[in-house]
């Protein structure tokens, strides 16, 4: 029989004592064990670890602050860097295109359209010039422009749907070309620039916003045939009915063109030139019937001309291209009259009453379109006719004998040359102000405009510093701190190592 006692001691060690007693001899012996309650229970104090690291504080303190020294240090670097890498110095904007096509990916003229025009040598040119900075390296400007098309949320999601989709299903990649986007809106950004602060590379910017406004309304405003018409050609150095029958296409161009944005626009009349297109028509026909006629028969009344012979040779070779001219025209017109008389329409029987019968045909629009075509084709031989016989006219009178011109009517001649010259390009600049202010104002006003304005951002500002000093000196710091505690865990453990070999 056993009989077993234990007796708690309050200093953390247990005290048992086992009596044992033999049935035979009644002998007792005691046996003492003594246990380590922290190593039975395998934990660590963490008041020991506090107390322990409170004996090298002053050593951690000043680690500490070095620490915090070398992240500002390290803050200071990286925003140098940046800042000579320029790739975070930049200004920024938002442009905004709204006209019919854009959807499609279509300029107003139903092209495609390409925002990377905006990136042109012609753009940022006239950007430069207009700043002043023509020194400037237009290539590295190019190359510091990204624009990135702004694509909504709901257009994001759908492609990413049916990308997860047609991972199991291959037949949805053709839902995916055919979910073509154009995005009508664009982030432009301008990386600075070597030699620029952040000031000058918001300005340039600017600049090449304003410039690009300039250069859209040139490419699709159709104002090209008003610049030809401004820039009339040298008509002084041809001969006088050469350079009547010059200055004659140019207002022939000037009035067809004013006559097609009349039919466009007939209610719009520019505050710049205060007329409408319809009062530009009427000038211009008003040019072409006096101040060119005037000038074409004072020439041939006088038989003015520089060179006879040169001029007789002009009219000729005017006769040969009309005559060549009129003959395509009738054997053209001759098809379409045969084509005419052989073709029959279906006839209509309509029934009025009983006693009478009504008869009608019935409207074909093919049969219409032959009759316009004959109508042009008549109109269009009726016209060569008409310069062919001015042709001959002028021949003639180049070769009749006569009493030769004046001195004077030769200088008359010049300056009615030089007055009707200077008129058509008064009138083309007043056409193209018209025009111009129709498309800002009117047909192309929010084409294209700036929704946000550039503004710069810079990676060397004050509140990005200080947010950069901010990561970096609380990431040096907790290096240090997670080190302080380590070395005080450290110290426990070997304490405990310690103790433990002691107690064996």
């Amino acid at each position: 029989m056993e009989k077993q006692q234990f007796t708690e001691i309050t200093d953390d060690k247990t005290e048992a004592t086992v009596k044992h007693e033999d049935a035979e001899n009644r002998e007792a012996q005691t046996i003492i064990l003594q246990m380590n309650r922290n190593e039975e229970e395998g934990g660590i104090d963490l008041l020991n670890v506090v107390e322990g690291m409170g004996k090298r504080w002053k050593a951690f303190f000043y680690l500490l602050i070095i620490a915090v020294c070398v992240g500002f240090l390290m803050a200071a670097l990286i925003t140098a860097i940046k800042g000579l890498v320029g790739k975070d110095n930049y200004a920024s904007a938002v442009i905004a295109f709204s006209f019919d096509g854009i959807e499609e990916g279509l300029d107003p003229n139903g092209g495609l359209f390409d925002v990377n025009k905006m990136k042109s040598t012609v753009v940022i040119d006239e950007a430069l010039r207009s700043l002043g900075w023509e020194e400037r390296n237009v290539d590295e400007i190019r190359s510091n422009i990204k624009l990135e098309g702004v694509i909504p949320d709901s257009i994001k999601q759908r492609i990413a749907v049916i990308n997860t989709v047609s991972e199991d299903a291959a037949e949805y990649y053709t839902n995916i070309e055919n979910l073509d986007y154009f995005p009508s809106q664009y982030v432009v950004t301008l990386y600075q620039c070597k030699g620029m602060n952040g000031n000058e590379t918001r300005e340039l910017l600017d600049a090449i916003l304003a410039s690009y406004r300039q250069y859209f309304m040139d490419s699709y405003a159709n104002t090209e045939t008003l610049e030809r018409a401004i820039a009339v050609l040298d008509v002084e150095s041809y001969d006088y009915l050469q350079a009547a029958d010059m200055l004659e296409r140019e207002i022939v161009t000037m009035q067809n063109y004013v006559e097609a944005k009349e039919k466009e626009a007939p209610d719009f009349r520019a505050n710049s030139t205060g007329l409408s297109f319809g009062d530009l028509v009427g000038s211009i026909e008003t040019i072409r019937m006096l101040d060119l006629n005037n000038f074409i028969s004072f020439v041939q009344s006088n038989k003015l001309t520089k060179d006879a012979g040169v001029q007789i040779d002009y009219y000729r070779y005017q006769v040969e291209q009309y005559t060549m001219q009129i003959q395509e025209l009738q054997s053209r017109l001759l098809d379409v009259e045969q084509t005419i008389s052989s073709y029959q329409k279906d006839p209509v029987i309509v029934m009025s009453s009983q006693e009478s019968v009504t008869e009608s045909t019935q409207k074909n629009e093919y049969y219409d379109s032959l009759l316009d075509k004959k109508l042009k084709l008549t109109e269009q031989i009726s016209k060569l006719n008409t310069d062919l016989n001015e042709a001959y006219l002028r021949i003639n009178a180049l070769n009749e004998e006569g009493m030769n011109a004046k001195e004077e009517d030769y200088q008359y001649a010049e300056n009615l040359l030089s007055g009707l010259m200077d008129t058509i390009k008064v009138w083309s600049e007043i056409v193209q102000e018209t025009a111009e202010e129709y498309y800002e104002t009117e047909l192309y006003a929010s084409a294209y405009r700036i929704s946000i304005p550039a503004q710069y951002h810079g990676a060397g500002g004050l509140t990005e510093l200080i947010r950069l000093m901010a990561i970096c000196g609380g990431g040096c710091a907790m290096i240090v701190v997670v080190v302080w505690g380590m070395a005080g865990l450290k110290g426990e453990i070997m304490k405990m190592r310690r103790g433990i070999t002691d107690t064996k």
